[in-house]
């Protein structure tokens, strides 16, 4: 293993967050002095040292476009909008710097472009449709504890919409009866927005038995769906964790461009494992 490899930098961002705290943690790893030919084992062994949300492994290969991959502690990822959010709020810059403005990242979802909207780092992901969904044999509403006005699905996650704010902050899921009852990965549970947001959700991994604090695929969902239902393109998204985070929203075509902040909250060394 060569030298360069001994201690690798590490930059910590919380992504959709305001301050520090809030919103969904990223460890992103610019690889620019590193190999691109670490294997797969290798990438995923860091993430599983680093232990944050997602870690980000970012090799440029041009002055506005770079590769990138996302690793969860318990794999690959083959999506992740707040990992991508934070990559951008390091490499793409604002009106006053010399760095690029925008720059298009190549990933397994496909050639994702970021810039900055009101000097808030901004991404573009795939919009992702929906159909009616009524799980045979499932009762959502007895899995979530909170009535269950509509529910829909694409190939991989669910959507719920509930009556109201006050119901998506009071669900309460068993998370593994969610993921015996269910074929999803994710699944959002939605309602309009208390002023100043549109709209309000929450987002439930129950296969991995988490809810996630801060997410930009979930929103790739809810995008479409409430676009259509309230009859405008742009919108304002509060997600109701427990972290707390605010997404702007704008559909455009088959893609939806999510914008919000983003917080260096530190910087740190890993030394990888298969390298002492």
């Amino acid at each position: 293993m060569t030298a360069v490899l001994q201690r690798l930098p590490v930059t910590l961002v919380d992504a959709f967050a305001r301050r520090a705290g809030e919103g969904n943690r990223a460890a992103v790893l610019l690889m620019a002095d590193q190999p691109a030919g670490l294997s797969d084992d290798q990438l995923a062994a860091l993430a599983r040292e680093l232990a944050e949300p997602v870690t980000v492994f970012v090799w440029p290969t041009g002055p506005d476009r770079a590769r990138l991959r996302w690793f969860a502690p318990s794999g690959e990822l083959p999506s992740c909008g707040h990992g991508t959010l934070a990559a951008a709020h390091l490499l793409v810059s604002g009106p006053d710097s010399s760095g690029p403005g925008q720059i298009s990242f190549d990933t397994p979802l496909g050639v994702l472009r970021a810039d900055r909207a009101g000097g808030d780092p901004r991404i573009s992901m795939p919009l992702v449709p929906t159909r009616p969904w009524q799980p045979d044999g499932v009762d959502l509403a007895g899995l979530l504890g909170v009535p269950v006005l509509e529910a829909r699905r694409s190939d991989r996650h669910g959507l719920v919409r509930v009556p109201d704010a006050a119901a998506v902050r009071a669900v309460r899921p068993d998370l593994a009866a969610l993921a015996a009852a269910l074929d999803t990965v994710g699944l959002a549970v939605t309602a309009p927005g208390e002023p100043p947001y549109d709209i309000v959700s929450r987002w439930f991994v129950a296969r991995h038995g988490l809810e996630d604090q801060a997410t930009g695929t979930a929103h790739c969902l809810l995008a479409g769906y409430w676009a259509e239902r309230l009859g405008r393109d742009r919108l304002s998204a509060r997600q109701a964790s427990a972290n707390g985070a605010d997404l702007t929203l704008q559909v455009q075509g088959n893609e939806v461009l999510l914008a919000g902040g983003a917080v260096t909250v530190g910087q740190r060394g890993v030394e990888p494992g298969w390298s002492r």
